[in-house]
């Protein structure tokens, strides 16, 4: 999402608009909050999100909050804002509080300052989504999510008679989100391609931010700031350059972006030869999926089950485990075949599978929930 998302999500993941502000003193859940002391066999996470503003985002702190006190752990909350200044005040303060672990989820521009701010004071650390320094990072796959977003729309384009010589994969980027939120779209094409007889190939690292089209008009890309008006004027460009005959493939790394981009084929009158794959599962989205044929694929980046994971790598840090580089988030693509696998309604069933390289935190995690 932004630079979630490895998407986002994107997820991944959206991008927002870079806001000036300062650090601010931190929000405390957990055992004893008042008088701040913490239970002799509980411990302390300064916990940093993203930005706030985003209901996805916002939600993983509240999740932390709410699990913390069947974990035995006190969690002190910091908003980012998507700001890299405010990142870093943020870091100094986290570092006044002597917490056990730091879970920093900073700007990808803070993060070589943040990461040095963290060392220099010897703190463990867990990077969320976007790398840090010499903190392990916890972080989805947004070229595992583009990959198979990519064959499945390949398929449904298939299935409805659509070939290269009427077909144009439309990728809404965000440049400010960095490299690795770009790879939910530069993987949805290439997999796109291979998939699409006729189709002009490229691989994922061939399509930089700067690669405005692809074959002619077998795929056209366009920046946006993550948001749903930005979305709207990206897709309105690419409305202008596409014939309107063409069929259209929609790529984008989250929800906003998504509806913005159908509300600007929507007023076109080009609905009904358009399909799209997005990101976040929001209720929207879930909703989209199942009842609205153009809504065929939705990254769920699982992040309902994130606080958990936070827990048990805290916990195997505290344990004396050294961390891996990476450990992956659980993720799922939803699809309108598997929705009802994984959704009550728009409700989330919290049971996507632990991914291939998480096995390590089995023993630290926390009991579910009842």
């Amino acid at each position: 999402m932004n630079k979630t998302v490895r998407r986002l999500l994107p997820l991944v993941a959206a991008a927002v608009l870079i806001l000036a502000g300062c650090g601010s003193p931190p929000a405390e859940t957990g055992p004893d909050s008042e008088t701040g002391d913490v239970p002799s066999q509980g411990f302390t996470i300064a916990y940093g999100s993203l930005i706030d503003a985003n209901p996805i985002f916002r939600a993983i702190g509240t999740n932390l909050g709410n699990r913390a006190d069947a974990v035995g752990a006190k969690v002190l909350m910091f908003d980012n804002d998507f700001d890299p200044a405010k990142a870093l005040a943020n870091t100094r303060l986290m570092i006044q509080q002597q917490p056990d672990v730091i879970i920093q989820w900073s700007p990808e521009a803070a993060n070589e300052a943040v990461g040095k701010l963290i060392a220099d004071a010897g703190i463990p650390c867990i990077a969320l989504n976007i790398a840090i320094p010499g903190c392990p990072l916890f972080n989805l796959s947004n070229a595992l999510t583009g990959d198979e977003a990519g064959a499945v729309a390949a398929a449904e384009a298939l299935n409805r008679g659509w070939t290269a010589d009427d077909t144009t994969v439309a990728l809404i980027s965000v440049s400010a989100g960095g490299e690795e939120g770009h790879q939910g779209i530069t993987h949805f094409y290439s997999s796109f391609a291979d998939n699409f007889p006729g189709m002009t190939p490229a691989a994922p690292e061939e399509i930089t931010f700067s690669t405005t089209n692809i074959g002619g008009v077998h795929g056209v890309q366009v920046d946006s700031d993550g948001s749903l008006d930005g979305a709207y004027a990206a897709m309105q460009r690419i409305l202008q350059i596409v014939p309107g005959e063409r069929n259209l493939v929609i790529q984008t790394n989250n929800n906003d972006i998504a509806r913005g981009a159908l509300r600007a084929v929507e007023q076109e009158g080009r609905l009904d030869k358009t399909l799209v794959a997005s990101s976040g599962a929001d209720e929207g989205a879930i909703e989209a999926l199942r009842t609205d044929p153009a809504w065929i694929a939705e990254g769920d980046l699982s992040t309902g089950q994130w606080a958990d994971y936070l827990f048990a790598m805290s916990r195997a840090i505290l344990d004396g485990v050294e961390l891996p580089d990476l450990t992956p988030t659980p993720q799922i693509l939803l699809t309108k075949e598997n929705i009802d696998k994984f959704y009550d309604g728009t409700t989330s069933r919290n049971n996507a599978p632990m991914p291939v390289g998480a096995e390590y935190l089995i023993e630290f995690m926390p009991e579910p929930t009842s």
